[in-house]
């Protein structure tokens, strides 16, 4: 069903530019996404998944760019947003959790207090946020004891898979 579309790629193409030399680093990416489903890119090292990923979010590295195709998220050409756009739905309708979820997290700051910036950037009133990313972390799918464990724990004592399923839980909250 179309409504349920949630994102869309067609004929993705993603290069490296410097003047007027190009190398195609990514070609002919398809796929689609509706509500509900969860989807998996798989491939070789250096197959262009976290090239694609960042087209995703127009997070890609400088001199490469995304050169033909089409994303579409809800509706919204990803690739035709101005900068400012593409700003605001990072992070609310779309993230990215890179390879090494570990390199993300600020080493001084406890768990829960991650999520708390990231509650306080989508808005979240100051006095819900302790609250909330409290009942993130139980709702994390973790096993009764962990939630308290992690959520005082500094970033890099949480194992990757509990960051990567805790960051999972506060994008599906929203």
């Amino acid at each position: 069903m179309a409504s349920d579309r949630l994102l869309e790629i067609n004929g993705l193409r993603v290069e490296y530019v410097a003047g007027k030399n190009r190398r195609t680093l990514v070609s002919g990416v398809d796929l689609h996404l509706d509500r509900g489903e969860t989807i998996a890119i798989v491939g070789e090292s250096g197959s262009g998944k976290t090239l694609t990923a960042r087209a995703m979010i127009r997070l890609l590295p400088t001199g490469v760019e995304a050169t033909a195709g089409e994303i579409s998220l809800a509706g919204r050409d990803v690739l035709r947003m101005s900068d400012r756009e593409a700003a605001r739905i990072r992070g609310n309708q779309i993230s990215m959790i890179f390879q090494d979820p570990f390199t993300m997290l600020n080493p001084v700051l406890r768990c829960s207090g991650h999520l708390e910036e990231v509650l306080r950037n989508r808005a979240t009133p100051v006095p819900r946020r302790e609250a909330k990313a409290e009942a993130l972390l139980k709702s994390a799918l973790l096993p009764p004891v962990l939630p308290a464990c992690i959520s005082s724990a500094f970033g890099p004592r949480a194992s990757g898979f509990n960051i990567s399923n805790i960051f999972d839980t506060a994008d599906e909250a929203q």
